[in-house]
């Protein structure tokens, strides 16, 4: 695949705006929390393995853009598990914070009529300030809340890493799940394929058809710094940074327009090779870990002599960090390479595995997290493919 490349150079001071539409914004890490219960962790592996068990049944019924089409935005680290961005939504615009998830499509934030506790800590929308809100007669079930809760559809002004996208649809979340409680950010803007979109375009697929970026690409760059205010990593849309990797970006046809996935080959722990025939891999930034099918991660564990279960995570001691084989993933006739210090997460002193394991999920691996952290992505909707790099 050819295409132009652009180089960005991100400048830190608070938020500038560079000449011919190409958008800058200073990038912040959040603090992190050593005190992040088993409790918590596990719900947020439940909770991504859920909405890819659900989409998966549901399915199965079922480039680098020029100077002037360029955007780039902060992406703010949380826990070392979440990834987030600043957007405003509405006519004044009113800010809020959300997870950036590439295994997903549909941007939503707490509604002003959300009762549950969780909604007391976060911004909520309120359409009454809007002079662009409109209102729909459409509701949709959010896979992220509990039971049976709905979010009603709004449309409204977007602004997404400096560029402005009209008429967004979005979700109002009445209730939210209480595990958003802690959360240092309001909702999710998800940046998967439109298909799993419930019906609504997502904002880049919005900006795309207007005409906002000429290509339809975006990059993501996340980084592991564990320091209050340092930099935590970018996303460029209409365009990659050739600053936050290095060597050659290798690519990958996506396998279904739902996820970005592709092929899986195989994955070794060490020199012990996983059943892994047939599987897919899906790359997530909306997933703190790398999650794997109950049987393949049984295996996996196999290769760690001492476990300790707390739900659905596993914590081994630190000293585990320099004895453990690396980790391997092999797609495209590529290997990507995870090294115990970069798979095993410490929590204050504790250590947990980065991977964990689902009953939800079969014939997929999912990459979160874990794994974009030492890997720069790019997704191309224009030609359907997937470029991985070394990041910085």
């Amino acid at each position: 695949m050819k295409l132009q490349l652009l180089s960005l150079l991100v400048l830190w001071v608070p938020c500038i705006s560079a000449e011919n539409g190409v958008y800058y914004a200073q990038v912040y890490k959040e603090g992190i929390d050593e005190t992040a219960s088993p409790e918590t962790l596990s719900r947020h592996v439940d909770a991504v393995a859920r909405r890819h068990q659900y989409s998966r049944r549901d399915l199965s019924d079922a480039v680098v853009a020029l100077a002037d089409d360029t955007y780039s935005s902060e992406v703010i680290n949380y826990l070392n598990m979440q990834y987030s961005v600043d957007i405003t939504l509405g006519t004044p615009p009113q800010q809020f914070r959300v997870a950036l998830d590439t295994g997903s499509s549909l941007l939503w934030v707490p509604s002003d009529r959300c009762t549950s506790r969780t909604c007391s800590r976060h911004n909520s929308y309120r359409p009454g300030s809007s002079s662009t809100y409109k209102a729909t007669d459409r509701s949709i079930a959010l896979e992220y809340v509990k039971g049976d809760a709905r979010a009603r559809v709004a449309v409204d002004t977007l602004y997404f890493a400096g560029a402005k996208i009209e008429n967004q649809g979005f979700g109002q979340a009445d209730n939210v799940a209480d595990v958003f409680y802690y959360a240092q950010f309001d909702g999710i803007i998800g940046i998967g394929y439109p298909s799993i979109g419930y019906g609504i375009k997502p904002p880049i697929n919005n900006l795309i058809d207007s005409g906002g970026l000429k290509d339809p690409v975006f990059g993501i760059y996340i980084s592991n710094s564990q320091r209050r205010n340092a930099p935590a990593g970018e996303i460029v849309l209409g365009g990659y940074n050739t600053n936050k990797f290095t060597g050659d970006i290798k690519w990958f046809p996506v396998s279904r327009q739902a996820f970005w996935e592709t092929g899986l080959s195989g994955i070794k722990i060490g020199d012990h090779a996983l059943n892994v025939d047939g599987f897919g891999v899906v790359f997530d930034t909306g997933s703190s870990f790398i999650i794997l099918p109950d049987d393949v991660y049984s295996d996996f564990l196999t290769q760690f002599p001492s476990v300790s279960r707390a739900g659905e995570i596993d914590y081994v001691d630190c000293s585990t960090i320099s004895t453990a084989p690396d980790l391997s993933f092999e797609f495209g006739g590529s290997v990507f390479k995870l090294t115990p210090r970069e798979y095993i997460l410490r929590f204050g002193m504790s250590c947990a595995l980065g991977v964990s394991g689902s009953s939800r999920v079969s014939g997929v691996a999912i990459l979160g997290d874990t794994f974009l952290r030492r890997y720069y992505t790019i997704y191309n909707f224009g030609d359907n493919t997937i470029g991985v790099a070394d990041a910085v």
